[in-house]
């Protein structure tokens, strides 16, 4: 986050969440998307609930945590 309260991410974040709120909006299956982000299933579960409580900005921290793991 920025000193403005905005949130910064790059193309490929944004896609990741474009993708997560269809599987939300149920325009895409979970197998769908976790083909289009090269990713199990059970990893797309898990950032659908984490999207669904904390929105876009938990999903960014959640992507920034493993970048430094």
């Amino acid at each position: 986050m920025n000193g403005r309260g905005f949130i910064t991410i790059s193309m490929h974040e944004l896609e990741r969440v474009k993708i997560i709120e269809a599987v939300l909006q149920r325009r895409l299956t979970i197998v769908l998307a976790a083909e289009r982000l090269q990713l199990c299933e059970r990893q797309v579960s898990r950032l659908v609930r984490r999207y669904d409580a904390a929105g876009p900005a938990g999903e960014g921290a959640a992507a920034a945590r493993h970048q430094y793991h």
